[in-house]
């Protein structure tokens, strides 16, 4: 009979949607409708008395009231004869006994219509937040722009729209330089390419573009700033000037250096949890099922992991000590959720660096600690494990002396060219200045006037390649003046280079006091 082919083609068609619907209300109601069918279809066997086109038509009369529309449809459906029956009048039935059950949503039915290309044109060039899965499996969601749309899209469900990424984070979310070019083209294929020739997503898994609050910005702020090479990488505010910030980088050192000053173009603040906890109101109960609360538990361990593989790790790790003892405080630590290489607290973005204990001189106050730490320009002058270094120093100083003592017999063997290449690398490590210059005073009396200039030579080269030194450090400093905590190695680091070009001045004295010496010398005896 015509109506049980139609009940068996819409069992076929509940069967797909059911394969591809996932856990939930949806899926229950098809269930139940299947059944229904099913039930339908038996009874519609066991009678065989009844006419084809009354089976049709008692349908409708078996279930409680449809929509006039669809009893329109029905009605019109059981007059037609039996081989009259379309494949329109089966999908009529289908959605009528699909709308009445609740699993089809007039809402989203009326959504799946084509969409008009005018409308699909307007997309280009706007903002979204769009999916990006990195090569490691993380899914994380990055602003991007549609940069192109099909023209030809059935619905709005089966749209996929090409997107770019503002600010990419990995070379492969980059722009191709050369794909966006009109005049070149780049020579690989969109697999192939190191760099992004954009990204098809689907449109329904696009979210809402968040516009930067720049007003909101302060010291310790957590952005994403920009780089040289176009990428953009994590880090925190330091200091907010007119027009720039100060950002220490977590992700990235910068020419060995934690701070760069970027301006306000090349920074994206980054939105934060407490903001959005702030919104919602206290009397506002979110309900959430055991499924959900362990996707949820699932993805805040992702992004913990995420985040710990950004931090650049330290030169010594975290509990380092526990190499001495059995290690019991980090295995409670991770049992209670710890992941290691973030922060301490409860979302991970407490301190990374363990606390250093301080040794403070007994029976002074707090200002005059202080008022040493100040003198003295160093910030680690009261830390135990720096002292502890200095007194281990302490105690080697003997072997120290004895070591100094086998140089100097060392360095009496040495002839003028070798004595000047060591002084160049060596310097002040081994020898006082004045055993320096006596020991080049006595050389230069047994050298011969050739190893007397080219160590002339030399000690003029070097002396050069110091002054550029200088320069530039002196430059560095200037610009980086006001920070104390990146300003104290260059400071250390200039005085290392005045001695060192002060040294290399008084050696040139003495060899232009020995040529001057040699040249008058030997006018006396042309004389």
């Amino acid at each position: 009979m015509a109506s049980q082919e139609a009940y068996h083609h819409q069992l076929q068609l509940i069967n797909q949607m059911l394969k591809q619907t996932p856990e939930g209300p949806e899926r229950n109601e098809l269930i139940n409708l299947k059944e229904n069918i099913e039930e339908l279809l038996s009874l519609t066997n066991t009678d065989t008395t009844e006419d084809t086109s009354d089976n049709v038509c008692n349908i409708g009369d078996s279930k409680d009231q449809i929509e006039p529309d669809i009893e329109v449809s029905n009605s019109a459906s059981c007059s037609k004869k039996p081989h009259e029956y379309t494949i329109e009048d089966e999908y009529e039935l289908f959605m009528a006994e699909m709308t009445k059950e609740g699993a089809i949503d007039s809402a989203k039915e009326s959504s799946s219509k084509s969409v008009p290309p005018e409308q699909l044109k307007d997309l280009e060039g706007k903002k979204f937040r769009a999916p990006h899965k990195h090569q490691w499996g993380q899914l994380a969601y990055h602003n991007a722009m549609v940069c192109s749309v099909p023209e030809d899209v059935p619905n709005i469900e089966e749209l996929m729209v090409k997107i770019l990424f503002l600010n990419p984070t990995h070379k492969e979310m980059l722009p191709c330089p050369y794909y966006f070019d009109l005049e070149k083209d780049c020579r690989f294929s969109e697999d192939e390419c190191k760099f992004s020739h954009g990204e098809f997503v689907q449109y329904s898994s696009l979210q809402e573009y968040v516009e930067p609050q720049f007003e909101k910005l302060t010291k310790g702020s957590e952005v994403l700033a920009k780089q040289s090479d176009n990428l953009w990488y994590r880090g925190k505010i330091s200091q907010i000037s007119k027009g720039k910030c100060l950002v220490k980088f977590e992700s990235k050192n910068v020419e060995n250096e934690d701070y760069e000053d970027i301006i306000f173009e090349h920074i994206l603040p980054l939105t934060s949890e407490n903001d959005s906890e702030d919104d919602c109101s206290d009397e506002e109960v979110i309900e959430i099922s055991d499924d959900e609360s362990i996707l949820v538990a699932k993805k805040q361990q992702e992004e913990l992991i995420n985040r710990s593989l950004m931090i650049t790790p330290e030169s010594i790790p975290l509990g380092d000590w526990e190499k001495y003892t059995k290690g019991i405080a980090s295995k409670l630590m991770q049992k209670m959720g710890y992941v290691v290489g973030t922060g301490l607290g409860k979302k991970s973005d407490g301190i990374l660096k363990p606390v250093t204990a301080l040794v403070l001189p007994q029976g002074k106050s707090l200002d005059f600690c202080m008022n040493l730490k100040e003198q003295a320009q160093d910030p680690n002058l009261f830390n135990a494990d720096k002292m502890s270094t200095r007194k281990r120093r302490l105690r080697e100083k003997p072997g120290k002396v004895a070591k100094r003592k086998r140089m100097e017999l060392k360095v009496k063997d040495m002839n003028l060219e070798q004595f000047i290449v060591w002084s160049m690398g060596q310097g002040l490590v081994s020898f006082y200045e004045n055993d320096e210059t006596r020991l080049l005073r006595e050389k230069l009396k047994v050298a011969t006037t050739k190893d007397v200039n080219l160590s002339n030579f030399k000690i003029s080269e070097k002396l050069k390649k110091l002054s550029r030194k200088l320069i530039t450090i002196k430059a560095r400093r200037q610009r980086l003046e006001g920070k104390l905590e990146t300003n104290l190695p260059i400071t250390k680091k200039q005085s290392r280079t005045e001695i060192t070009l002060k040294r290399f001045n008084v050696f040139q004295l003495v060899v232009n006091n020995e040529l001057d010496r040699r040249k008058s010398n030997k006018e006396m005896a042309v004389f």
